[in-house]
């Protein structure tokens, strides 16, 4: 008995609700899933609870953060059973209720219905037949419902669109709407900063940073904190054509004035700058976050991995470009041994060796592909059963698929190997800045295996660096530490930061303006300097 009750208190539930919008909740759902959880005698502490307001007809079921948010604890903690208050909370659209039933009938997860009261799985995980035939009834009166919600609402807005009355979402800057029975109207307190936004932009040719910076000195805009936002903000209103006039917005803005401001917007959007064409970056392909490829975004100069929360990241191209090409004239540069017929030999050894496992794993695959053959005998003399062959088949495909993979990784393995043992054979010293950018690319990846970066703290990133196969024997992994925002590098020894100074790194690129924390080209260049006259004293 004792053990039982340990068993149950080790095992969770979630009890997951939603609603469509912002202005809906979801306190009735979450009242009647906790009596249902209690009288089925779950511990608050057992509970998970996932509530989101996300639409179940707009999103799909991999855009749905309460569906994702499911599946994640699902496969990290001990879930038995989900818990939803009716099946229209799971989603909408038939085909996505169905798959997320059938996710959690291969996890061995139940659900739980309140509305109507069904558990869709037997004790042998198999779909029960009555919940199954309400199950489906239900799944398509959500989506049908669902359906039926949309046309009313887009009839609705069609009709008040007619009757030239607001048709939803938010009012644009400028306008207020007292009633909702009543027409749009021009804000008098609002619509005169869309007017002076204009004439600044159009008239006195001022840039769209200049007029946010002078209205958030000013603090014009409610909910905007931040100057990026401001500039946001101006330029949202600088494109927004309803301040021409239509059928719900009166007209604030002269349609001479708007098309001179799209045309000056225009001018500095249409092309992309001739500097970001053809673009060759020494980082892409080696930087890692997580195990996430890091992209190159030359219009603001950095590497991102670009998601929500804190695992977002931004590294400075040209700060780990230059230091990738400066590790990799360091690595081509290494003292050579003075007899590499012995390593090479190594090599060989190891590539023979590489080239027996893949002859291995392909006669591996061949008798797999014989005993599929076979099986469809064994079926037709009764020698196994229909049901045992589809499962033993199913096997097979799975091992020819891991095998395959194995010996697509051993052959790599066997390129760089061969790489290693040309490259010794002839060894050559390589100047890589006298390489075009291309070339120090390429040059770049066959030195460097990849980069994993670490957040330390805001401006400040760890960069662990692993080589590829030594072709001097004497590199070993190293750790540096980037300051973006003051545009210095060190090197991590023993736990010491040791600062260098990056070759040829482009101090053009540094803000000059010392603004946002950044420094002016000549204190970047005192400071690196400093840095490392600090370090050799103290060394010394």
């Amino acid at each position: 008995m004792e053990n039982t009750t340990e068993k149950k208190n080790n095992v969770k539930v979630i009890a997951l609700y939603r609603v469509s919008s912002k202005q809906q909740d979801y306190t009735r759902q979450q009242k009647d899933i906790e009596r249902v959880l209690a009288i089925d005698e779950y511990t608050p502490d057992q509970v998970i609870a996932i509530g989101k307001k996300e639409s179940g007809v707009l999103l799909s079921m991999d855009e749905r953060e309460g569906i994702q948010e499911m599946k994640h604890y699902i496969e990290t903690e001990n879930v038995e059973a989900v818990y939803v208050h009716e099946l229209s909370r799971l989603s909408r659209r038939v085909a996505d209720t169905f798959a997320i039933r059938d996710y959690l009938q291969e996890k061995h997860v139940q659900l739980v219905c309140l509305n109507p009261n069904i558990k869709c799985f037997t004790d042998d995980w198999k779909i029960n037949p009555t919940a199954n035939m309400v199950f489906g009834v239900m799944a398509s009166m959500a989506e049908n419902e669902g359906i039926l919600r949309k046309e009313r609402l887009a009839g609705g807005k069609k009709i008040r669109k007619e009757k030239g009355l607001f048709a939803g979402g938010k009012v644009a800057f400028g306008y207020q709407m007292p009633d909702k029975h009543k027409p749009v109207e021009i804000n008098p307190e609002t619509a005169p900063i869309v007017e002076r936004i204009f004439r600044m932009y159009v008239d006195e040719q001022k840039s769209t940073i200049v007029i946010g910076k002078q209205l958030h000195e000013e603090g014009i805009f409610n909910g905007c904190k931040t100057l990026h936002a401001y500039i946001h903000k101006v330029q949202d209103i600088l494109r927004n054509k309803y301040y021409t006039g239509n059928e719900i917005y009166p007209l604030i803005i002269s349609n001479i004035q708007f098309q001179q401001a799209q045309e000056r917007m225009n001018q500095k959007t249409a092309k992309p700058r001739e500097s970001y064409k053809n673009n060759v970056y020494i980082g892409k392909g080696l930087l890692y976050i997580n195990n996430h490829p890091m992209q190159p975004r030359r219009d603001v100069g950095t590497y991102v991995y670009n998601v929500q929360g804190d695992e977002r990241c931004f590294l400075n191209i040209d700060i780990a470009d230059t230091l990738l090409l400066q590790l990799t004239d360091e690595f081509l540069h290494a003292p050579v041994i003075s007899d590499n017929t012995s390593i090479i030999e190594g090599y060989k050894i190891k590539v023979a060796e590489c080239q027996r496992m893949v002859a291995n794993k392909q006669t591996h695959i061949e008798k797999l592909i014989a005993n599929r053959d076979k099986l469809s005998i064994m079926e037709l003399t009764d020698e196994i059963s229909e049901t045992a062959a589809k499962k033993a088949r199913n096997d097979i495909k799975n091992e020819i698929k891991k095998t395959e993979a194995d010996i697509i990784t051993i052959e790599s393995k066997i390129k760089d190997l061969e790489n290693v043992i040309n490259d010794m054979s002839e060894q050559q010293v390589i100047d890589v800045y006298g390489l075009d950018k291309k070339e120090q690319a390429e040059m770049a990846k066959k030195c460097i295996d990849r980069v994993d970066l670490e957040k330390v703290r805001r401006g400040a990133i760890k960069l662990h660096v692993s080589y590829k196969p030594n072709v001097a024997g004497t590199m070993e992994n190293q750790t540096y530490v980037v300051y973006s925002m003051k545009h210095l590098v060190f090197q991590l020894v023993d736990g010491v930061e040791k600062p260098i100074i990056l070759k040829g790194y482009d101090f053009k690129r540094v803000n000059a303006a010392n603004t946002d924390g950044l420094l002016t080209v000549e204190q970047a260049k005192q400071e690196m300097q400093r840095m490392v006259e600090e370090h050799k004293q103290k060394a010394a």
